[in-house]
């Protein structure tokens, strides 16, 4: 069974408030994706293909909206963060439950199967010679 390599995502970096492209990584093997929406499911294999496509008008107005959006990104952040904790108590919770119904379920089973009373074979006795 081979492994399936999916390819990273761009993510721009951040100076000083300002969204910028900054490419000094090791250049993934499986390639590189952006997210700018100008071709969401183009993957980009090599560092040469995604400089020239960060050059693109589409690239830069991305980048430009989210310098522009700086602050409602951070407070979805912040929401989203709230929500998952949230989401986390709430898991753990049912959870906790299930465990609860489920040993209530094996405990009632066990109550039952102790109640049943073996049903006895009967014997024709006009069988008998």
């Amino acid at each position: 069974m081979e492994t399936a390599c999916v390819p990273d995502i761009y993510e721009p970096s951040n100076n000083k408030g300002i969204y910028v492209d900054m490419l000094q990584f090791t250049w993934p093997k499986a390639g590189l994706r952006c997210d700018c929406a100008t071709r969401a499911d183009k993957v980009y294999t090599t560092r040469t293909k995604f400089i020239a496509h960060i050059k693109t008008k589409g690239h830069r107005a991305w980048l430009n909206k989210l310098t522009e959006n700086k602050a409602n990104y951070y407070s979805k952040s912040r929401r989203l963060e709230v929500t998952n904790m949230n989401q986390q108590k709430i898991i753990t919770r049912l959870s906790n439950d299930l465990e609860n119904q489920v040993i209530i379920n094996n405990a009632l089973a066990h109550e039952i199967k102790s109640l049943k009373t073996p049903v006895e074979e009967t014997m024709d006795l006009l069988l008998l010679d």
